[in-house]
């Protein structure tokens, strides 16, 4: 019994390593010419114009990535640039990884970057009538991003640009990056990852991330990437298509290096096998106090464990742990850092700053509910607004948020609800001023309704307790460009020793409506 007990831990603990192990699908470091014979096609068929844009080059042209030699991409004048690709198995998931050298003089074409790489999932034809285009780019801008397009599933080829906008981007890319990626600077290798989970078909569980030199520059999940009708297809081509729409304006050339692609994450040449851990943390402080509590529960480790959180609290004192406090001996404003270390040594910190006095809160905003159409029906967005202050300021500025109402910006509506704080015991009056139309409750009450027209209106709400908290729910909906070039939603309080200004994000509170970890109380 004691020996079958052995054989099941042994096999329990094979049957682990085979699922933590990443599979490597493609892996190629461009050291000769015999990429046919591993895999490769050059799809010259399709464009017509990649024929001899591809060959494999080294030292003293270009030192590469890693080995001796690296792939050369070479553009004629008018030239749309070399094309290759190669099959892998299918699979749900997907991770991508290369190097890219762009050589000094190197041009983009007016108003235009190449894409630069693509993985299909289901069928591949032309100009592509595949499932699922996942591309990375680099543009003119010297950005990069990720971007997806699909076609033959419902939402048409290029129509997914729309459906990724309401999952945080604008048109076709990903905008709401954890942090900017690295500019492209010319004559030094850059290293690109991508990876990309297929959803479940008609679900909100697909992903996309993207690394820049080795950060993370988006992280985008909860995406509808499988409609219903397409169940069952996989990851299973990947494409080089850097390629110019109507071609280079001159003779030029770049270099690939280093590709893999992989089921799971691998990592850099610089830094392989271990993804740095992400910080994440909140922090609470009763009304009158000079004791925070902080969280740092949501920090984790993409590929491993959290091992050590330390904390920096603005004022030159230090703490440790995952729940933590500190009493601060003056009031202030204090830049609070707590920084997370994974099993490999790898670390990353976050920064927030805090107000922390006797008549100050610990404020974390409104919770935001974002509705397509005008009338708070359908199924929200949920987000958080740390103040109502919403102004256009210029065409990019049209948005409340990105993720809601057409590419103009206009006809949505959304809800912000939780708890106001005064900061003082005396007579406060609450204005808002509002585009197209809007309408707020105060402690259960309706005191403005503005919802017909865009107007400002102020109403009072008595005398208030400072430090307590006052249930409030502000509306506002938006309608067609024309109607609202202008358009607003700012709510201000006064009072007879506050002159008019905007509600500070220390005054509003959360509604909680999850379980809170032990000392952090709902409001």
């Amino acid at each position: 019994m004691q020996a079958l007990r052995i054989w099941a831990l042994l096999a329990v603990l094979v049957f682990a390593a085979e699922v933590v192990q990443a599979e490597v699908l493609v892996q190629e470091d461009f050291e000769d010419e015999n990429l046919t014979a591993r895999g490769f096609r050059d799809i010259k068929g399709l464009s017509g114009k990649s024929k001899g844009l591809l060959s494999v080059v080294g030292a003293p042209e270009v030192e590469a990535k890693t080995g001796r030699r690296c792939l050369k991409i070479y553009y004629p004048k008018g030239s749309a640039g070399g094309w290759a690709t190669i099959d892998f198995k299918g699979v749900p998931e997907f991770y991508c990884r290369y190097y890219r050298l762009f050589p000094q003089g190197w041009e983009w074409p007016k108003g235009y970057g190449p894409h630069d790489t693509t993985v299909f999932a289901g069928s591949r034809g032309a100009p592509t009538d595949s499932d699922l285009t996942v591309y990375l780019d680099f543009w003119k801008s010297a950005d990069t991003f990720v971007r997806v397009a699909t076609a033959r599933q419902k939402w048409g080829y290029g129509g997914y640009a729309e459906v990724l906008r309401k999952y945080g981007g604008v048109g076709n890319r990903v905008v709401f990056n954890v942090a900017r990626p690295d500019k492209v600077e010319p004559g030094k290798w850059h290293c690109v990852e991508y990876a990309a989970t297929l959803s479940d078909p008609g679900k909100e569980n697909g992903r996309l991330r993207l690394w820049a030199n080795g950060r993370l520059c988006c992280d985008l999940a909860g995406l509808p990437l499988v409609d219903e009708k397409h169940a069952g297809i996989l990851f299973n081509n990947w494409l080089l298509g850097p390629y110019f729409h109507g071609g280079s304006h001159k003779e030029q050339w770049n270099y690939m290096d280093s590709l893999v692609i992989a089921t799971e994450y691998i990592g850099t040449v610089e830094q392989a096998g271990n993804q740095p851990p992400r910080a994440r943390f909140t922090y609470e402080r009763d009304w009158g106090t000079m004791t925070a509590r902080f969280d740092a529960s949501r920090s984790a480790d993409p590929d491993g464990e959290i091992a050590e959180h330390s904390w920096n609290f603005g004022d030159g004192e230090s703490g440790s742990g995952k729940l933590t406090s500190h009493t601060y001996g003056e009031p202030g404003d204090y830049t609070v850092s707590p920084t997370v270390r994974d099993e490999g040594g790898e670390t990353h910190s976050a920064t927030l700053d805090v107000s922390v006095g006797p008549t100050v809160g610990s404020g974390n905003g409104l919770t935001a509910e974002y509705y397509d159409g005008q009338e708070l029906q359908g199924r929200p967005t949920i987000r958080t607004a740390r103040q109502i202050a919403f102004q256009r300021r210029g065409w990019a500025g049209r948005f409340l948020w990105g993720g809601v109402g057409d590419k103009q910006g206009d006809n949505y509506s959304c809800r912000w609800t939780g708890h106001l704080q005064p900061v003082t015991s005396e007579e406060y009056t609450l204005t808002y001023e509002v585009n197209d139309g809007g309408r707020v409750w105060f402690d259960g009450k309706l005191i403005i309704d503005a919802w017909d027209k865009p107007q400002t209106a102020s109403a009072s709400v008595g005398k208030l307790q400072a430090g307590k908290k006052y249930s409030i729910r502000i509306e506002h909906h938006k309608g067609t460009y024309e109607a609202s070039r202008d358009w607003k939603a700012k709510l201000f309080w006064q009072t007879p020793t506050i002159e008019k200004t905007l509600i500070p994000p220390t005054a509003f509170y959360l509604l909680i409506r999850v379980a809170r970890p032990e000392g952090f109380a709902e409001p």
